[in-house]
């Protein structure tokens, strides 16, 4: 009896350590690492679209545009950040599953979005901002 009761302990023991698919739990610790740079990506995404009305005003000033035309931006941005998000899921998903990682689209994603607030930065013009800011940062935050 206590040979057998050894061996379904066991057998709990490693039905604890597998998920319903068989598939083991991740490493508790790299799963916070994950989570925080998450967070973190996701807060400097994210904080660029909802504290973008802070700098309409001042960007109406000195581009000489009326509040619709530079409000067009945060349109255009979220247009090109939800509208393609269901493409880049399942690029995503797909690459995840067949080629072994989501690193490359979320690092294109990083380019897109670096690339587009760096030029935004140097935007002369409304309409410089509506293919930065609007597109290329939005597409990056799709990612």
């Amino acid at each position: 009896d206590a040979a057998t009761d050894d061996d379904d302990a066991a057998t709990d023991d490693d039905d604890a350590a597998t998920d319903d698919d068989g598939v083991p739990p991740p490493d508790s610790c790299y799963a916070w690492v994950v989570a925080g740079v998450s967070f973190v990506v996701h807060f400097c995404v994210l904080s660029q679209l909802y504290t973008f009305t802070a700098y309409v005003e001042p960007l109406r000033v000195m581009f000489g545009a009326t509040r619709a035309e530079v409000g067009l931006v945060t349109g255009i941005n979220t247009f090109f950040f939800l509208v393609p998000a269901v493409l880049v899921g399942r690029i995503v998903d797909w690459r995840h599953r067949w080629l072994g990682g989501h690193r490359p689209p979320f690092a294109l994603g990083i380019a897109l979005f670096a690339v587009g607030l760096g030029a935004s930065a140097a935007a002369t013009s409304v309409w410089h901002l509506y293919v930065t800011f609007g597109g290329v940062l939005g597409l990056g935050m799709a990612f």
